[in-house]
C-alpha cells in the first residue's frame, strides 16, 4: 500500500511542476510549487519512519492517474489517503502522523489552489 502511495506523490508532484510553468498567475505559480516541495519532503520523511517501524518497501508501481488538473490529482489522492490510512499505518501511530502530515500537506494546497483562481 505505501508503493501505490509514493507511486501518487510523485506523480502529483510532476503534474504540479508541470503546471507550475503553466500557471496563469503568480499566486498558482507559487502554491503548486509549495505543493509538489512540501510534499515529497513530508513523502521523505514518512518512507523513512515507515522503513524503520516495519520492512523496506517493495517496487513501486506505474501510477494510474486519469487527469493532469492538479486539483483533480490532489482531490483523489486525498481522498485515497483518507480511505487507506490504516491500510498504510498498521497501527503504528508515528507512521500515521507523518501519513497526516502528508495528508496535511494535500489539504492546505487545495485550499489555497481552490480560492487563488
Amino acid at each position: 500500500m505505501i508503493e501505490q502511495l509514493i507511486a501518487r506523490v510523485f506523480h502529483d508532484r510532476n503534474v504540479a511542476h508541470w503546471n507550475h510553468w503553466r500557471a496563469p498567475t503568480l499566486a498558482i505559480h507559487l502554491e503548486l510549487e509549495e505543493f509538489y516541495k512540501d510534499a515529497i519532503k513530508a513523502l521523505d520523511a514518512l518512507v523513512e519512519g515507515y522503513q524503520g517501524a516495519f520492512d523496506l518497501i517493495g517496487a513501486i508501481p506505474a501510477p494510474k492517474a486519469e487527469s493532469n488538473d492538479p486539483i483533480d490529482l490532489l482531490e483523489e489522492t486525498s481522498n485515497w489517503i483518507e480511505d487507506n490510512h490504516e491500510g498504510i499505518c498498521h497501527g503504528n501511530s508515528a507512521v500515521a502522523n507523518m501519513l497526516d502530515t502528508l495528508a496535511g500537506v494535500y489539504l492546505t494546497s487545495l485550499y489555497k489552489l481552490r480560492n487563488l483562481k
